[in-house]
């Protein structure tokens, strides 16, 4: 079975809901605190864009969180969300997901990628210093954390991605033997999925149709 990516464009979710506060009245509760206590639009529209994805795709009765604040909703299929500049993304499988997105920005990168990056990982960039290479590792290393659920409790310079074209490997844990990585295309943005050892889409979903239920 193969794992698959959906998007949802913010810039939609302006357009075609009429009444955003009443939208996220109709969310998860859990989704509405989030929500109101972002001050920027763009931040509220995001995270219910999100709230929307996991609505329609994986329809939960319950969401819970494990130890380290991963979300999961009991009888459903793994799940995990992203989101920056103009998309949320959510990536589902049979098998524990992570998936990470970033938009691309000409920000001090390096200095960050030295805090974050293994050596291995930061020779390739001083090699190639543009923003894609490093969003590139970054969501690769962010989707394989997401995977294991472990969030910032784990050193992201405890374990080296190795990028091959689109696919990458993880070296450095335990875990990294099965885990599956993929890159996924957006431009303007780099996108990673990961997976626990489930086949990975190539290309990501876009849910435009969700906004039919949003009307509702």
């Amino acid at each position: 079975m193969t794992a698959a990516v959906y998007s949802l464009d913010i810039r939609l979710v302006a357009k075609y809901e009429r009444g955003i506060e009443e939208r996220i009245l109709r969310t998860s509760p859990e989704r509405a605190q989030k929500i109101k206590r972002l001050v920027r639009e763009d931040d509220r529209l995001r995270s219910l864009a999100a709230g929307i994805l996991i609505e329609e795709i994986i329809a939960p009765r319950e969401i819970l969180y494990g130890p380290h604040g991963k979300p999961f909703a009991p009888g459903c299929r793994h799940f995990n969300a992203s989101h920056s500049g103009d998309f949320a993304l959510l990536a589902v499988g049979s098998e524990p997901i992570g998936v990470d997105l970033e938009l691309w920005r000409a920000d001090d990168f390096l200095a960050l990628a030295a805090l974050s990056f293994c050596p291995e990982e930061l020779a390739v960039l001083e090699r190639d210093p543009v923003p894609q290479v490093f969003y590139d590792f970054w969501v690769l290393k962010e989707s394989y954390v997401k995977m294991l659920g472990r969030g910032f409790s784990m050193d992201s310079r405890s374990f080296c991605v190795h990028k091959e074209r689109n696919r990458a490997k993880v070296n450095g844990t335990d875990q990294a033997s099965s885990a599956l990585l993929r890159l996924l295309n957006l431009p303007g943005y780099s996108a990673a999925v990961c997976s626990a050892g489930e086949e990975l889409p190539s290309e990501i979903t876009p849910m435009d149709k969700a906004l039919c239920a949003m009307s509702r």
